[in-house]
């Protein structure tokens, strides 16, 4: 039998460039099975966490009013697996590297932690970015497994605002940020996001929430 928890986590809507989403909210949706509590089952809570992401065309729209342009985008739903391990939390930042918007907990119980299934439908948010007609809305991900190391992403959204097609939906971790920024030229959009990441990670980082290795 699955059981399914849906968490509404408010968002802010106060732009200069108007951004609207019908329902503007990160949801947060799981899926578990129900596990019996045999010692084979506990054993998965200290097994090293293992994620498998996947984005999905389906959710709520993007209304974005950019001068006399307006366009209609569908927003992509993010879907985490985890395949092995539990997971105990989930925590969303917006950030943009000077000033946390908001942030939000979600807390997993004990039949949700093993091998969950997790929708999490991206918001747009104060820590949007415009550049070259590129519209980037990004977020932060802080996944705390049972047993383990947290683990920070940023999860990004680029639209083209003048064809309204959807570009490209990303999401980085510390390591693949690394590569991003030693192996490729980087736009002035992927800098500032990257300047919020490291900043976010290093005040975790001092808050004990994160750790730097």
């Amino acid at each position: 039998m699955k059981k399914t928890k849906v968490v509404k986590i408010k968002t802010f809507l106060d732009w200069s460039v108007k951004i609207i989403i019908p329902i503007a909210a990160v949801f947060i949706s799981v899926t578990t099975n129900t596990i019996a509590q045999t010692g084979l089952d506990r054993a998965e809570f200290v097994r090293p966490i293992i994620y498998e992401f996947t984005y999905v065309d389906k959710g709520t729209m993007y209304e974005i009013h950019y001068g006399n342009i307006i366009r209609h985008i569908p927003a992509r739903e993010l879907t985490i697996d985890v395949t092995t391990g539990a997971l105990k939390s989930i925590i969303v930042f917006h950030y943009d590297g000077h000033m946390l918007h908001y942030k939000e907990t979600f807390e997993l119980s004990y039949n949700e932690a093993v091998r969950p299934t997790i929708v999490v439908r991206m918001p747009s948010n104060p820590s949007y970015l415009i550049y070259d007609g590129v519209f980037y809305d990004y977020m932060f991900l802080l996944m705390i497994p049972v047993e383990g190391n947290p683990a920070l992403y940023m999860l990004c959204v680029e639209v083209d605002i003048y064809n309204g097609m959807l570009l490209n939906t990303e999401r980085f971790d510390k390591y693949s940020l690394l590569e991003l920024r030693l192996n490729a030229p980087i736009s002035n959009a992927r800098q500032r996001m990257l300047e919020a990441y490291y900043s976010l990670m290093n005040q975790l980082a001092e808050l004990a929430m994160l750790e730097l290795r």
